[in-house]
């Protein structure tokens, strides 16, 4: 986690060198593969925010320890950086060290690019299915599911996009929370969470924003606004996918969970915690 007493700098080359730690296994891999590696979420020792990381590899490159390679996905991935347009395919930068060849390199990342076009077909299926699951853990945790993508709440009604994924009452602290969730590899976009913070200051309930990882200054504001966040870290994809989910953390070291009661029990002991809060 970043720290007031460290300069961006000295964040910067503690990155470079977790980053050269990974080119000791990995001959090639592409820039959200090695953010994630590198978030806490795969060891909550090495944690660094995805800009930090990103910025490293940038510095990597232009003083020539790094190459890097720009591929083209075959479908659109709307958490992919640098490509708004869903009639192309998201643009997928991967990178190696700069002692190979392209031609040492070319085959691991063709295998990793047809990893994450198999992805990128149920990528948005996931957000989805995390959603029907933290709400079984929130009912299994003594929480009220009281409406779903919330529009309208007691005499108030969310005139414009955003509106929460639900409106939920935590009986035992005498509360309502307006929630988000958020399944994905990169952080979310900071509009959702502004977004949830005013709608939660309008229906004049408390915003808690559930995500697989959140960078810090997103939670300092969450918890300014007297809201409360969630993270989950690994990403929660069907169990009907366990074969790709299986592949992502062996191939691309994505911290993943496949097995629904497996996410249930993880999401409900980070739940239970809520309840707590003042």
């Amino acid at each position: 986690m970043l720290s007031r007493k460290k300069s961006y700098r000295e964040y910067i080359n503690e990155a470079k060198n977790k980053i050269r730690e990974l080119f000791e296994k990995e001959k090639a891999m592409y820039v959200t593969e090695i953010k994630v590696r590198l978030d806490g979420s795969v060891d909550e020792r090495t944690r660094f925010w995805h800009w930090v990381t990103y910025d490293a590899l940038q510095e990597m490159r232009r003083d020539g320890e790094l190459k890097r390679r720009p591929r083209r996905g075959v479908y659109y991935i709307e958490e992919e950086e640098g490509e708004r347009s869903r009639k192309r395919g998201s643009k997928i930068t991967f990178y190696y060290p700069s002692s190979l060849s392209y031609a040492d390199v070319a085959p691991i990342i063709r295998k990793k690019l047809d990893l994450v076009n198999e992805y990128a077909t149920i990528a948005s299926k996931v957000g989805g299915y995390a959603e029907e699951v933290v709400k079984k853990a929130l009912e299994a945790e003594n929480f009220t599911v009281v409406g779903r993508n919330v529009k309208k709440f007691r005499d108030r009604e969310w005139h414009r996009k955003g509106e929460p994924d639900f409106v939920a009452y935590g009986e035992k602290e005498d509360r309502y929370y307006a929630i988000q969730v958020k399944n994905r590899l990169t952080y979310p976009e900071w509009d959702d969470i502004a977004t949830l913070i005013d709608v939660s200051d309008y229906f004049g309930i408390r915003p808690w924003f559930i995500a697989r990882q959140l960078p810090g200054d997103y939670t300092l504001d969450i918890i300014k606004s007297k809201g409360f966040y969630t993270t989950f870290l690994r990403l929660i994809i069907p169990e009907s996918h366990m074969d790709l989910a299986k592949k992502l953390r062996d191939i691309l070291g994505f911290p993943v969970v496949f097995r629904e009661h497996e996410a249930i029990r993880m999401l409900r002991e980070k739940f239970a915690k809520i309840h707590g809060y003042p």
